[in-house]
Formats: C-alpha cells, structure tokens, sequence
C-alpha cells in the first residue's frame, strides 16, 4: 500500500508543479509589455553600429530594474505557494504513518518546516539564490542581444523580436524563453525537493515507528540511471545504505526534474521484495504502466485524458513511457482532494 499511494502521490504532484510553474511563468510574462517598451527605447536611443557598452549599460538600468521585479515577482508567487505546499506535504506524509502503522505518529517540527524554504537548498543553492540566478542570466542575455544586434547592424524591430519571439514560432523562440525554461525546472525540482524535505523530517521525527526509507522511482523509459540504481534500495535515516554501498545524495530529487519520492519502511512492511498494487502484490519492478492500469476509469481520465485512457484501456496505447502531461495541473486543494480520494480508495 505505501508505494501505490507513494506513485499516486507523485503523479499528482507533477500535476501540483504543472500548476506552479504556470503561475511562476505568468508572474514573468506580466511584466513583458514594460520589458519590450524600455529595450525600444534603448534600441533607438543608440547610434548605429557597434555601441558603447558604458552608454549601453546606462541605457539598459531601466530594463535590468523590470527584468529584476519580474523574478522578485516571481520568486514571492513561489514562496507564498510553497510555503503552503510544505506545511501541507508534512502533514499529508504523518497522516500516510499513521494509517500504514496503524498508531498516532508525530508532526515534523512546525520551526524547521516554517524554515525550509529559507534555509533548504536543492541542486547547490536555496530557492531565492535560484531566482536570482535566473534574473541575473536572463539581464545579461538581454545585454548581449542588443549589443550583437546593433554590432550586426539589426534594426529595433528585428533586435526586440529576438527577444520576444516570432508569432510563427508562438512566441517560444526568444531568449527570454530560454531562461523560462529553466525556471519550469527550478519550479519542479523544487517541488519535489519540498515535498522529500517533508517526508523526510516527518520520518526522523517518528524513529520508532520508521525503521529505514526506501526509494521509489517512476519506471520507465525516461527514468535517469541515478534512479533507476536506487529504486527499490533502502537507506537508514541517515542517508546510509542498508544491504548495499550506493550513495543517498540526500534523496530525492537527485537531478533536476526527478520524480523519485520516499516511502517509510515500518515494521508493519513485507520485506519480501513486492510492491503493493490494486488487485494484490506484484513485483517489485512495478512500473508507471502498472499503476496507471490498476486505477478507475476516472483516475485513468484524469492523468492521461479521455482518449488516452480509452485507447489504454482497448489496448492501443503503448505505456512504456510515462505521460506527464503538462497540460494537467492541479492547485494545492486539489493535491489536497486527490489525496484524501487515494486514501479512501487504499483504505487508509
């Protein structure tokens, strides 16, 4: 039962980080008018030919000022949602103890959950650092289109449609994309991060009842090495491996966009070397084609669409790679509704 809520879970959560990370690109998007009207003016502000990078630099301190606001803007939508998310996650994975244990579990401690999105940094750096470092590479892209574009002889209108974008193109091939991109990754990762700082404080604070963690990978064709060599493995709650010498890397996520979680072992487990799964035990290479087949016709719906799921369920739609569907999102009382039906459905 622990994995088949575990995937459950981490399946609606990708649907969690499809929502996040659209506000995340809409507190980004709400500032592109100013952004474009400022470098037009710097455009035509500046002679022809290879410009001055001191004058340039003077001329861009608007567009820096509105490309700094839109990360901070962004940076505050991520901290408000997120904020929430842990503080939710944490009880979520103490109410997940209680009904696998069967007994009352502690809550994770309230000042170090309040303090995760401050002092709790994913893939090297905290999450504020994250936006900086985006703001910062999205300014200096901005600097270097507009000198290369005047150095190259390009007119406004050419050098701002570098930027932004071709409407042939939908918008997608400017170079403010390329760091939106990397901000839908910062989004999930941190998502994820999040969600296994949670999990992972909860189990420390109920040692008597948890007695190591095990690593739960989706399966399938796009599961990195790093997590297809932990699937499965157990680690004490110290990060060491049990039964084997292969590194924790502090949980998941262990790259950027990771989908692995952690799943307590309690000595409530079968440590036979099965997955749980509707129906009975299979083994414990369950995969994501496992599970998705095992739920109701609505589940299936909802993660893959009606089409998707009917075809699935006709046995025309090959599953060996998982379908993430980014067009699914779901806000966090959704999360919140979807969890509480997976319980009822488990009989936890």
């Amino acid at each position: 039962m622990p994995d088949l809520a575990a995937i459950s879970h981490a399946v609606d959560l990708a649907a969690f980080a499809n929502w996040l990370a659209a506000r995340a690109l809409a507190a980004l998007a709400a500032h592109d008018k100013a952004l474009h009207a400022a470098l037009i003016e710097v455009a035509e502000a500046l002679p022809a030919g290879a410009p001055n990078m001191a004058k340039l630099d003077a001329l861009l301190k608007k567009v820096r000022e509105i490309n700094a606001e839109a990360y901070a803007d962004m940076l505050r939508e991520l901290e408000a949602n997120l904020r929430a998310f842990i503080s939710y996650e944490a009880d979520y994975r103490r109410r997940l103890l209680a009904a696998i244990a069967k007994a009352e579990v502690m809550e994770a401690s309230p000042e170090r959950i309040k303090a995760a999105l401050r002092d709790e940094p994913f893939q090297g750096r905290l999450l504020r650092e994250w936006a900086q470092t985006l703001g910062q590479a999205t300014a200096q892209r901005l600097r270097d289109t507009v000198a290369i574009g005047f150095a190259e002889g390009k007119t406004t209108a050419e050098i701002v449609r570098a930027v932004r974008g071709t409407r042939a193109g939908k918008y997608q091939d400017g170079i403010l994309q390329i760091d939106r991109r990397h901000a839908e990754a910062v989004v999930r990762t941190s998502v994820q991060h999040f969600a296994n700082y949670a999990a992972q404080e909860t189990y420390r604070q109920n040692r008597g009842v948890v007695k190591a963690l095990r690593w739960v990978s989706t399966l399938d064709s796009r599961t990195s090495e790093i997590c297809m060599l932990r699937d499965g493995l157990k680690f004490s709650l110290a990060g060491k491996g049990i039964g084997h010498d292969v590194a924790f890397l502090g949980g998941p996520p262990a790259h950027w966009n990771c989908r692995s979680t952690l799943v307590p072992v309690t000595a409530f487990d079968d440590d036979r070397g099965q997955r749980a799964a509707a129906g009975g035990p299979v083994p414990k290479k369950t995969t994501y084609a496992d599970w998705i087949k095992a739920q109701p016709a609505s589940v299936q719906r909802s993660v893959l669409g009606a089409t998707r799921a009917r075809l699935m369920r006709e046995g025309k739609l090959d599953l060996t790679r998982f379908y993430d569907n980014r067009g699914r999102w779901l806000t966090l009382d959704e999360l919140r509704d979807s969890d509480e039906a997976t319980f009822k459905r488990l009989g936890l």
